[in-house]
């Protein structure tokens, strides 16, 4: 009961009749709606004289994800700030929020770990003990890229390393 008599003061508050036309004016007895405004109709008529059209957005076009070349870039880090080659350091997997990889270094298999950051990925491994090695990258969206600057190496040796996404086909 208290509900119905909510729902009628609220259609009395709205100008609504029982039988949902508009209470007020001439189309309160008819079902035609109400005739547009003035002020809208100048304003689609002003929108259709544009002398450019907006392009459609490519909906088959993929997104660049940087983080699908993470692996790639810790990869690469990992053979710069060692001096070897980045293909002696084979992925294993991920383990927790790290990616894993395993390469012969010291003269023994060791395992090397690269966890992503924002813009900038650490690298560890138990062969180097407690040395920690920051790597700082950028992502440059328009070619699809992530470049880093390896400033420190085993080897005194200053890197660039690049990865790229390949472009999604036309």
């Amino acid at each position: 009961m208290r509900t119905t008599l909510r729902l009628i003061i609220a259609l009395f508050f709205l100008g609504l009749s029982a039988g949902g036309a508009w209470a007020e004016g001439p189309a309160a007895t008819s079902n035609e709606p109400p005739p547009p405004d003035e002020e809208i109709l100048n304003a689609t008529k002003k929108l259709g004289d544009l002398p450019f059209r907006l392009p459609a957005p490519k909906l088959d076009e993929e997104e660049f994800d940087p983080t699908s070349l993470f692996r790639d870039i810790c990869q690469k880090a990992l053979g710069a700030v060692s001096c070897k080659h980045y293909m002696d350091f084979n992925f294993i997997g991920r383990q927790d929020n790290s990616l894993r990889f395993n390469a012969f270094y010291a003269s023994k298999a060791s395992d090397f770990y690269c966890f992503a950051e924002y813009h900038s990925v650490v690298l560890s491994s138990p062969a180097w003990g407690k040395i920690r090695v920051t790597v700082p990258y950028t992502i440059d969206h328009a070619s699809r890229c992530i470049s880093a600057d390896v400033g420190m190496s085993f080897c005194n040796r200053r890197t660039t390393i690049q990865s790229c996404a390949p472009n999604p086909a036309p």
